[in-house]
Protein backbone atom coordinates (compact mmCIF):
# COMPACT_ATOMS: atom_id res chain seq x y z
CA UNK A 1 0.00 0.00 0.00
CA UNK A 2 2.61 2.60 -1.35
CA UNK A 3 1.33 5.84 -2.87
CA UNK A 4 3.61 8.72 -3.96
CA UNK A 5 1.45 11.74 -2.59
CA UNK A 6 3.02 15.52 -2.82
CA UNK A 7 3.94 16.55 0.97
CA UNK A 8 3.55 20.38 1.19
CA UNK A 9 6.12 22.26 2.98
CA UNK A 10 5.98 26.05 3.68
CA UNK A 11 6.72 28.08 1.27
CA UNK A 12 5.20 26.94 -1.79
CA UNK A 13 7.70 24.03 -1.90
CA UNK A 14 6.79 20.30 -2.09
CA UNK A 15 8.21 16.72 -2.12
CA UNK A 16 7.17 13.79 -3.18
CA UNK A 17 6.62 11.01 -0.41
CA UNK A 18 6.49 7.38 -0.83
CA UNK A 19 3.58 6.92 2.14
CA UNK A 20 4.18 3.39 3.82
CA UNK A 21 2.14 0.99 6.16
CA UNK A 22 3.73 -1.22 8.81
CA UNK A 23 4.12 -3.71 6.24
CA UNK A 24 5.51 -1.35 3.55
CA UNK A 25 7.97 -0.09 6.14
CA UNK A 26 9.63 -3.40 6.92
CA UNK A 27 9.71 -4.16 3.41
CA UNK A 28 11.52 -0.95 2.33
CA UNK A 29 13.67 -1.57 5.40
CA UNK A 30 14.63 -5.17 4.08
CA UNK A 31 14.89 -3.60 0.86
CA UNK A 32 17.61 -0.87 1.73
CA UNK A 33 19.84 -3.95 3.32
CA UNK A 34 19.55 -5.34 0.00
CA UNK A 35 20.90 -2.26 -1.62
CA UNK A 36 23.38 -1.04 1.06
CA UNK A 37 26.84 -1.00 -1.14
CA UNK A 38 30.06 -1.66 0.21
CA UNK A 39 31.21 1.12 2.65
CA UNK A 40 27.62 2.37 3.44
CA UNK A 41 26.63 2.33 6.86
CA UNK A 42 22.85 1.08 7.42
CA UNK A 43 21.00 2.33 11.13
CA UNK A 44 17.81 1.21 12.25
CA UNK A 45 16.96 3.35 15.07
CA UNK A 46 14.28 1.52 17.11
CA UNK A 47 11.46 1.86 20.41
CA UNK A 48 10.94 -1.96 20.16
CA UNK A 49 12.53 -4.89 17.62
CA UNK A 50 11.20 -8.15 17.71
CA UNK A 51 10.14 -8.90 13.82
CA UNK A 52 12.10 -12.59 12.57
CA UNK A 53 12.50 -11.36 9.15
CA UNK A 54 14.09 -8.14 10.19
CA UNK A 55 16.22 -10.27 12.31
CA UNK A 56 17.07 -12.52 10.14
CA UNK A 57 18.17 -10.46 7.50
CA UNK A 58 20.11 -8.37 9.16
CA UNK A 59 22.08 -10.81 10.11
CA UNK A 60 22.11 -12.63 6.89
CA UNK A 61 23.26 -9.31 5.43
CA UNK A 62 25.61 -8.14 8.05
CA UNK A 63 27.35 -11.29 7.19
CA UNK A 64 27.57 -11.36 4.02
CA UNK A 65 31.58 -11.47 2.65
CA UNK A 66 30.98 -9.77 -0.74
CA UNK A 67 31.00 -6.34 0.76
CA UNK A 68 31.34 -4.40 3.77
CA UNK A 69 28.81 -3.04 5.48
CA UNK A 70 28.19 -1.49 9.09
CA UNK A 71 24.65 -2.07 10.80
CA UNK A 72 23.75 -0.21 13.77
CA UNK A 73 20.70 -1.12 15.79
CA UNK A 74 19.71 1.73 18.55
CA UNK A 75 17.21 0.80 20.82
CA UNK A 76 15.73 2.23 24.33
CA UNK A 77 17.76 1.36 27.11
CA UNK A 78 15.62 -1.45 28.10
CA UNK A 79 15.71 -3.62 24.91
CA UNK A 80 18.41 -5.93 26.30
CA UNK A 81 16.73 -6.84 29.30
CA UNK A 82 13.01 -6.44 27.40
CA UNK A 83 10.12 -4.97 27.56
CA UNK A 84 9.87 -8.28 25.57
CA UNK A 85 11.42 -12.02 25.67
CA UNK A 86 11.56 -11.34 21.52
CA UNK A 87 13.32 -8.37 21.82
CA UNK A 88 15.79 -8.78 24.33
CA UNK A 89 16.54 -12.60 22.72
CA UNK A 90 16.92 -10.86 19.23
CA UNK A 91 19.45 -8.16 20.36
CA UNK A 92 21.81 -10.34 21.92
CA UNK A 93 21.67 -12.67 18.87
CA UNK A 94 22.26 -9.48 16.55
CA UNK A 95 24.86 -8.18 19.00
CA UNK A 96 27.02 -11.25 18.17
CA UNK A 97 27.32 -10.35 14.19
CA UNK A 98 30.36 -9.00 13.86
CA UNK A 99 29.30 -6.28 11.26
CA UNK A 100 25.90 -5.28 13.68
CA UNK A 101 26.61 -2.88 16.33
CA UNK A 102 23.65 -2.54 19.27
CA UNK A 103 23.43 0.18 21.50
CA UNK A 104 21.07 0.20 23.98
CA UNK A 105 20.40 4.48 24.15
CA UNK A 106 19.14 6.05 27.60
CA UNK A 107 18.43 9.49 27.66
CA UNK A 108 18.68 12.00 30.72
CA UNK A 109 16.07 12.18 33.56
CA UNK A 110 12.99 13.45 32.95
CA UNK A 111 12.40 15.56 36.21
CA UNK A 112 14.16 18.78 34.93
CA UNK A 113 11.56 18.56 31.64
CA UNK A 114 8.56 18.29 33.68
CA UNK A 115 9.75 21.15 35.90
CA UNK A 116 10.84 23.52 32.68
CA UNK A 117 7.14 23.04 31.80
CA UNK A 118 5.92 23.83 35.10
CA UNK A 119 4.10 20.23 35.64
CA UNK A 120 3.95 18.47 38.41
CA UNK A 121 5.91 14.98 38.68
CA UNK A 122 6.07 12.87 41.65
CA UNK A 123 9.80 12.31 43.43
CA UNK A 124 10.17 8.89 42.44
CA UNK A 125 9.60 9.01 38.85
CA UNK A 126 12.14 12.41 38.71
CA UNK A 127 14.72 10.52 37.92
CA UNK A 128 13.19 8.24 35.37
CA UNK A 129 15.02 8.32 32.47
CA UNK A 130 13.82 8.88 28.85
CA UNK A 131 14.21 6.88 26.30
CA UNK A 132 15.00 6.63 22.86
CA UNK A 133 11.70 6.92 20.79
CA UNK A 134 12.04 7.13 17.27
CA UNK A 135 11.82 4.36 14.33
CA UNK A 136 14.06 5.25 11.42
CA UNK A 137 16.30 3.59 8.68
CA UNK A 138 19.09 5.24 6.91
CA UNK A 139 21.45 4.19 4.61
CA UNK A 140 22.80 7.02 2.89
CA UNK A 141 20.47 9.44 1.72
CA UNK A 142 17.72 7.34 1.90
CA UNK A 143 15.46 7.32 5.28
CA UNK A 144 12.43 5.60 6.39
CA UNK A 145 10.92 7.32 9.52
CA UNK A 146 7.39 7.11 10.61
CA UNK A 147 5.26 5.48 13.81
CA UNK A 148 5.83 1.35 12.86
CA UNK A 149 7.19 -0.37 15.26
CA UNK A 150 9.86 -2.91 14.24
CA UNK A 151 7.62 -5.83 15.30
CA UNK A 152 5.22 -8.46 14.41
CA UNK A 153 2.31 -6.77 16.23
CA UNK A 154 3.10 -3.39 14.35
CA UNK A 155 1.57 -4.84 11.23
CA UNK A 156 -2.14 -4.38 12.72
CA UNK A 157 -1.37 -1.36 13.73
CA UNK A 158 -2.50 1.95 11.97
CA UNK A 159 0.78 3.14 11.29
CA UNK A 160 2.54 5.77 8.66
CA UNK A 161 5.83 6.12 7.52
CA UNK A 162 7.14 8.02 4.95
CA UNK A 163 10.37 7.40 2.54
CA UNK A 164 12.54 10.17 1.98
CA UNK A 165 15.52 11.23 -0.24
CA UNK A 166 17.55 13.32 1.86
CA UNK A 167 19.69 16.31 0.90
CA UNK A 168 23.36 16.20 1.83
CA UNK A 169 23.04 18.69 4.55
CA UNK A 170 19.94 16.33 5.82
CA UNK A 171 21.91 13.11 5.21
CA UNK A 172 25.14 15.11 7.60
CA UNK A 173 22.54 16.04 10.10
CA UNK A 174 20.84 12.54 10.50
CA UNK A 175 24.64 11.09 10.64
CA UNK A 176 24.94 13.48 13.50
CA UNK A 177 22.66 12.22 15.70
CA UNK A 178 22.95 8.76 14.70
CA UNK A 179 26.58 9.21 16.32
Amino acid sequence: DCAFKPCPIPFGESVNLVRLNAAGAHAAAIALMEVAASGMHYTMLAFTFDRPTLKENLMRFASSADREVTFTLVVHGSSLTGPTRQMAQACQELATVPNIKVIAAQGSAIGPYYLADSRWLSPEKQNNRVYQHSKMVRVGYLLISGSANWTTAALSNWELDTVAWLTETGARNIQEYEN
